[in-house]
């Protein structure tokens, strides 16, 4: 058995708690979550995927009309740009491979050099 995060919604026909299943995180763990706390990346996961109520014997399904089934989000178009040198609070460094650095603090549009 996998693991995976799960998202419970009442069904609509009869109220009893519906489980939605999700491997969209990168490290699932057994989280539970409802429609307004999920993260985005689970919702849009679990969104057009018809489920049966065994309380009543009737389906339900996550639906978003921004989301319609078969939806393809536009696929990104990045260029590479140069950034400025971080200070030297703004960047961590491998203790032992100095080489290995990783940006430490939040990134914005006015940290990509002109």
């Amino acid at each position: 058995m996998g693991l995976f995060d799960s998202v419970y919604v009442d069904c609509p026909h009869c109220g009893k708690k519906i489980e939605h299943q999700s491997k969209a995180d990168i490290d699932p763990c057994m989280n539970s979550f409802t429609i307004s706390d999920a993260p985005a990346h689970i919702l849009r996961d679990v969104l057009n995927d018809p489920h049966y109520c065994r309380g009543c014997g009737k389906w339900h399904v996550l639906f978003d009309p921004d989301f319609p089934p078969n939806y393809q989000p536009p696929r990104p178009s990045p260029s590479v740009r140069k950034v400025r040198d971080p200070k030297e609070n703004e960047f961590y460094a491998h203790s032992t491979q100095n080489w290995l650095r990783w940006w430490d603090v939040e990134f914005s549009e006015t940290d990509i050099s002109k």
